[in-house]
């Protein structure tokens, strides 16, 4: 549900509190703030207030008078009288409404407590097969007022309904009600096939050991179905065991033979060749990856060192130590600003672990420089041989 509203009642605010919090509310036209501040106004009703405190002007809570405001707590305090005047009007209403239905509901329930009676008396008397139809319902223990409710309902049956009356040839005791002995008197009534047979003789009494007999067996009739139970249940579980055991016993004969035996031996032969072929396999990969940590020299190493010097640096290739990877060149060039430039972009390759050179001499208006590099190994899962 969604939050309440947080108004003031009329029915339970003084027209000054009301007055109040309309007036420190928020500054809405007149109408606005009466309608977010009362609960249960209309906005037709809040404009009338408006227009019967400010006349045609809209005016603000803050703008009012304090004569207006003055109006407007008496308006307010018109309007709550009606407003307790119409809630007292309505609870009468709604409790006199309550009363009638209760009423209503109670013979209602009477009503059909009495049909479903009837029509159970009914499908009794058509099971029976006596060949006889009820025709005729009689009453007693309630006043006709409280049973006329139930009249509609037994003549849609195709019964007439009546009051039964001692002086019908049942005799009661004085004081006694015919309400009180009705199970009796329809116990006694003569049936349609003539007088009814009742056997009114006590029921001989039960001896002691017959008794003690009979509430023996009742009680070990559950303690007697749980031991057959369970002595089934251990039977099955038995059989089971017996079964199991001599399937463990063939199987362990079999393992025993001759045959079970030379072919065991066979398969751990064949288990320790495979073993073998997969050391040698591993040993074969491991090698195998190890080679292919070496580091090459190609055409593309070249052409990476000769386009870090770009036209500036010309490059020749002395030697290359495939063993330890040091690759030796040597680089030519006519300013000698080149040659440190070169050797950052030469460290900036990638190329080379580390990059030594010994120095720089000037022969014949060129710079020459002799380099010995250490080219980087294969990245091999992740870590660099």
């Amino acid at each position: 549900l969604p939050p309440a509203q947080e108004k003031k009642s009329l029915l339970d605010c003084s027209p000054r509190e009301l007055t109040s919090a309309i007036l420190t509310g928020r500054d809405l036209p007149l109408w606005k703030a009466v309608l977010e501040q009362a609960q249960g106004l209309s906005p037709l009703v809040c404009r009338e207030v408006s227009a019967f405190v400010c006349g045609s002007a809209d005016l603000t809570p803050s703008a009012l008078s304090p004569q207006q405001q003055e109006r407007l707590e008496g308006t307010e305090k018109a309007v709550a009288g009606k407003v307790d005047a119409l809630a007292g009007d309505t609870g009468e209403k709604l409790e006199a409404l309550s009363g009638t239905t209760e009423c209503r509901l109670e013979a209602l329930r009477d009503r059909t407590e009495i049909i479903r009676s009837i029509s159970g008396i009914l499908q009794f008397q058509s099971a029976s097969k006596s060949g006889a139809a009820i025709t005729d319902i009689y009453y007693a223990g309630c006043s006709d007022a409280d049973f006329e409710v139930s009249l509609e309902g037994i003549s849609g049956m195709n019964l007439a309904a009546h009051r039964l009356e001692p002086e019908r040839g049942i005799t009661l005791p004085d004081g006694a009600r015919a309400s009180d002995w009705m199970a009796c008197v329809g116990a006694i009534m003569a049936g349609v096939r003539g007088q009814r047979d009742m056997n009114l003789k006590p029921v001989p009494e039960e001896t002691e050991s017959a008794a003690f007999a009979r509430e023996f067996g009742r009680q070990m009739i559950l303690p007697a179905a749980v031991f057959a139970v369970g002595l089934a249940a251990a039977g099955v579980l038995f059989g089971i065991r017996v079964y199991r055991e001599s399937k463990t016993a063939d199987i362990r004969e079999w393992m025993q033979s001759e045959e079970a035996q030379s072919g065991y031996q066979k398969v751990r032969a064949l288990e320790a060749a495979e073993e073998r072929m997969v050391n040698a396999v591993s040993s074969l990969r491991y090698t195998e990856r190890n080679l292919a940590t070496y580091p090459t020299v190609d055409s593309g190493v070249t052409d990476k060192i000769e386009l870090a010097g770009g036209r500036d640096i010309e490059v020749t290739l002395q030697s290359y130590d495939k063993e330890s990877g040091i690759l030796n060149f040597e680089a030519t060039s006519e300013e000698v600003i080149n040659i440190p430039e070169y050797i950052l972009k030469l460290q900036n390759t990638g190329l080379f672990y580390a990059v030594d050179y010994t120095g720089y001499v000037y022969d014949d208006s060129y710079y020459r420089l002799t380099l010995s590099c250490m080219v980087q190994g294969v990245s091999v899962g992740g870590e660099t041989e």
